[in-house]
């Protein structure tokens, strides 16, 4: 690790399939995450130290992060955009809210994320260790005694390790000024969310700026599962005609919603969350 070199030897990893949903139907439906040696975890601590240290101390990941960070948690995330709706209503403003759902989001490109470090600052003997940790790694997939054979990973940080959700954060830090939302980000879980008086006038905007938000996403090879995002409109309370799509996909408008363990409504009360802790 002073030379800035990763043992090659526990950058092999058996990836476990967790699923994501009550009744897993497709490949799609579960998570893979990759349990790898314990040595790999003793070295990883280091240079999660180390990194999170730089990373913290130049002050690089974005406020509107609430993911995997010292003094920041999922009640806080939501606590941010509640504030921000509870704010618009009583100021007669409608707001729409966006929740993306990226597919594969943890399947970063290498090379640009190198480029990223480089470009907050990361460079030397570290970008090189970090360098050599991306590269050269080695995974199977487990389910029960039956194991397939071992591939290499072209792409990606690996879930369940120590510096890879860090490095996804990084990864992803620059979508917050891609656009005129108000973003919260958990991770990979994306709130987008913008208000205005004239609904048609909000309509063309989120619109307008979500070809934004998607021509980011694209440009760092990540995508957004139009079929899993939704989006909800507050305070409209003529009941108004309101269509968001990206590249031509509509997303689903919904009344309620599950976000960050809690569910959310359009009339900012907490009747369905309730009625979801008292089953």
């Amino acid at each position: 690790m002073a030379r800035g070199e990763f043992p090659n030897l526990p950058k092999i990893a058996i990836i476990t399939p967790i699923p994501k949903i009550t009744s897993p139907k497709s490949p799609n439906d579960y998570r893979p995450i990759s349990i790898l040696p314990i040595l790999s975890k003793v070295f990883e601590k280091v240079i999660y130290s180390r990194l999170y240290s730089f990373v913290t101390s130049n002050c690089m990941l974005s406020p509107h992060q609430y993911g995997i960070r010292t003094n920041h948690s999922t009640e806080l995330a939501i606590a941010a955009i509640y504030d921000d709706m509870i704010c618009n209503k009583y100021n007669k403003l409608i707001t729409c809210a966006l929740f993306l759902d990226l597919s594969k989001s943890f399947d970063c490109d290498h090379h640009i994320l190198l480029e990223k470090l480089f470009y907050y600052g990361v460079k030397g003997r570290l970008l090189k260790l970090l360098a050599s940790y991306l590269e050269n790694r080695f995974q199977c997939t487990k389910i029960g005694d039956t194991k397939s054979s071992v591939l290499n990973v072209t792409c990606g940080v690996p879930q369940g390790s120590v510096v890879g959700y860090l490095l996804f954060l990084i990864y992803i830090n620059d979508i917050v000024k891609a656009s005129t939302f108000n973003t919260v980000l958990y991770a990979d879980v994306i709130n987008l969310h913008i208000s205005g008086e004239n609904h048609e006038i909000l309509e063309k905007t989120v619109n307008h700026e979500l070809k934004k938000i998607d021509r980011l996403v694209r440009a760092n090879k990540l995508y957004i599962n139009y079929s899993k995002s939704n989006f909800m409109l507050m305070n409209n309370y003529k009941n108004i005609n309101f269509s968001v799509s990206i590249n031509h996909y509509p997303i689903s408008k919904q009344s309620s919603l599950k976000y960050l363990g809690v569910m959310l409504n359009d009339k900012l009360n907490w009747k369905p969350h309730i009625e979801k802790l008292v089953t």
